[in-house]
């Protein structure tokens, strides 16, 4: 249940941020469904504090 908590965290914090630089990708595996999304352009999101070794902006694959 805690690994869920952390999967819809990481999807919510990428949805915050999802404009015209993303996409979703969204692939079916017999019942599984697979979500990426996906960082087109990242150069408006980076930031000094993420070249200082800071998560990556683009970082939300489930």
């Amino acid at each position: 249940m805690l690994d869920l908590y952390f999967k819809v965290q990481d999807i919510l914090r990428a949805a915050e941020r999802y404009d015209e630089h993303f996409t979703a990708q969204l692939t079916a595996y017999g019942s599984a469904l697979d979500l990426h999304i996906l960082c087109l352009d990242p150069a408006p999101l980076w930031t000094p504090a993420s070249a200082a070794g800071g998560p990556p902006p683009c970082s939300a694959q489930h």
